[in-house]
C-alpha cells in the first residue's frame, strides 16, 4: 500500500476553495458535492526521489503548484518485482545503446 504525506498552504487553499467547490459540483452533482472539494490537476514539481533498499519502496517528493505554491506532497510507493524488472530492462536497453555509441566514437 502506498503512503501519502500532504501539507497544504492555508492561504493558497483558501484562495482556491471556491473553484474547488464548483469543480466538485460539476463532478458529483450539487447534492453529493456538499462535503467535497475537487482541486483538479496540479503541477507536481518533483524535488527528489529516494529508494529504500530495506523495504523496496520508492519515495517521490516535492511542491504542488496551483496558482502558486499549494503545498508539499511526499508519496512512498512499494515497487513490486514486475515493475522492478521492467525498469531494469528499460535501462539495460539504454545502456546498450550508450555502449554502442561510445564504442563507435573510439
Amino acid at each position: 500500500m502506498a503512503e501519502v504525506y500532504l501539507s497544504i498552504q492555508e492561504e493558497n487553499f483558501l484562495k482556491n476553495k471556491k473553484e474547488a467547490q464548483e469543480e466538485a459540483i460539476k463532478e458529483y452533482g450539487k447534492t453529493d458535492a456538499e462535503d467535497k472539494l475537487v482541486f483538479g490537476e496540479m503541477k507536481f514539481e518533483v524535488q527528489g526521489f529516494e529508494f529504500d533498499k530495506d523495504t523496496g519502496d520508492l519515495a517521490i517528493y516535492g511542491d504542488l503548484e496551483r496558482n502558486g505554491n499549494f503545498g508539499w506532497l511526499d508519496v512512498k510507493l512499494p515497487v513490486d518485482m514486475d515493475i522492478a524488472i521492467d525498469i531494469i530492462e528499460f535501462y539495460m536497453k539504454k545502456l546498450g545503446k550508450l555502449k554502442r555509441v561510445l564504442e563507435a566514437t573510439k
